[in-house]
């Protein structure tokens, strides 16, 4: 498992730190896991996420 900041998989998706936190409020973002008051995303539910709500460009 291999955990990354909200600012890391912010780069990675090419979005504001804070849409992906408006993301994770609302429930529609990649699954967060919060360890005391620090929030984390693992590399691999990030990658499923991207896999499950992506299209192909038409």
């Amino acid at each position: 498992m291999q955990l990354l900041t909200t600012e890391e998989v912010a780069v990675w998706l090419q979005v504001a730190p804070k849409t992906l936190r408006n993301w994770r409020s609302a429930g529609i973002g990649p699954t967060a896991l919060k360890l005391h008051s620090v929030v984390r995303y693992d590399r691999a539910d990030v990658q499923a996420w991207i896999g499950k709500t992506s299209k192909a460009a038409a």
